[in-house]
């Protein structure tokens, strides 16, 4: 049995998404509501999605328009947090993707446990955030030595699968 099918338990499972709110110190962040309006959003989504009966969850940052090529360490430490307080309510595989950033990908993934990971980790790109050209052997290298190395597996075959990178 690969890695991919003991996270997921089938070749092609459903992962779904627990878009959480805007972090902190980004332009679209609710002051207002804080880190405890992102918790309660990620809750009851999480909640919603696992009585669908999804394979698993992936955790992202994807209302922290406009995106950065590296992220503000505020962002993945508030991912972090939030994930920590409802992990014990997670009851499929998770993963987590810190657009788009492979190093806070990772990092992140090694602070909460993630089973897996989505992020751009090869390739050279002309984007709207300017020339994109992330290193998949740096982050590889960085996830072995914070201890999210076996993610990558995950990765491998979910973007064989689905045709995603």
């Amino acid at each position: 049995m690969t890695r991919f099918e003991q996270v997921f338990g089938r070749a092609k499972p459903v992962i779904a998404m627990v878009h959480l709110g805007a972090m902190p110190g980004t332009p679209l962040h609710d002051a207002a509501g804080g880190v405890d309006a992102i918790l309660r959003g990620a809750e009851a989504d999480l909640a919603a999605l696992q009585a669908a009966g999804v394979d698993a969850v992936m955790f992202g940052n994807e209302n922290d328009r406009p995106y950065e090529l590296r992220v503000d360490p505020a962002s993945t430490a508030t991912m972090a947090y939030v994930i920590g307080r409802l992990r014990d309510r997670i009851t499929v595989p998770f993963g987590v993707n810190v657009l788009w950033d492979p190093m806070a990908t990772m990092a992140l993934a090694a602070a909460t446990g993630a089973a897996f990971v989505r992020e751009i980790f090869t390739g050279t790109y002309a984007s709207d955030m300017g020339l994109w050209a992330p290193d998949a052997g740096a982050a590889r290298r960085y996830g072995s030595r914070i201890g999210a190395g076996a993610v990558a597996d995950a990765l491998q075959r979910l973007s064989r699968v689905c045709g995603i990178t």
